[in-house]
């Protein structure tokens, strides 16, 4: 299946740039530079072609990446955290996990590191994902849940306050 990449709107508003002269340089539509312009027009084109190329992920890379989520998850359900680590980072090395799946898989990675007793290991996938994850209350939770591991409640209620501000429907977990 091949998806519309560019739009007509695109092409008219393509068309409808203007390249004005100044002192320091030309400017597309008086803001942006030509330059920056050009480099935004180059990446947006690698974009494109990159996800058309042979470099892209094979349909098997994709399935296995995605298999190896799964087998982690359902491990993780199961209490077998060493197996769950291990599929959940097999899943996340594949390099080939949609953002929101990733997010789900590092997230649980840290929840089977807490459990195993490796919360530096936790700490620092979670200062990741707090650099940029959708679910950013589900990551407080995470961080709430590893502070009760750790026998630190007043840290845990913090972590869980975070939560309940940016979802108020979250439940706090065991423990707290």
């Amino acid at each position: 299946m091949v998806k519309q990449l560019v739009t007509t709107d695109d092409v008219v508003a393509m068309n409808k740039l203007r390249i004005v002269k100044t002192e320091s340089g030309g400017r597309v539509n008086g803001g942006m530079s030509v330059r920056a312009a050009f480099g935004l027009l180059f990446f947006t084109l690698a974009v494109v072609i990159s996800g058309c190329g042979s470099d892209s992920a094979s349909e098997s890379q994709i399935a296995g990446g995605e298999g190896a989520l799964g087998r982690g998850t359902a491990a993780f359900e199961q209490k077998d955290f060493i197996t769950a680590e291990k599929e959940l980072s097999a899943a996340v090395m594949a390099g080939v996990l949609q953002p929101d799946l990733l997010e789900i898989a590092q997230r649980t990675r840290a929840r089977c590191l807490i459990e195993l007793d490796r919360c530096d290991e936790a700490e620092l996938l979670l200062a990741e994902l707090e650099q940029g994850a959708a679910e950013l209350d589900q990551v407080w939770l995470v961080r709430a849940e590893m502070s009760l591991k750790l026998g630190d409640r007043s840290a845990a209620q913090s972590a869980y306050d975070q939560a309940k501000k940016l979802n108020n429907k979250l439940k706090p977990p065991v423990g707290l």
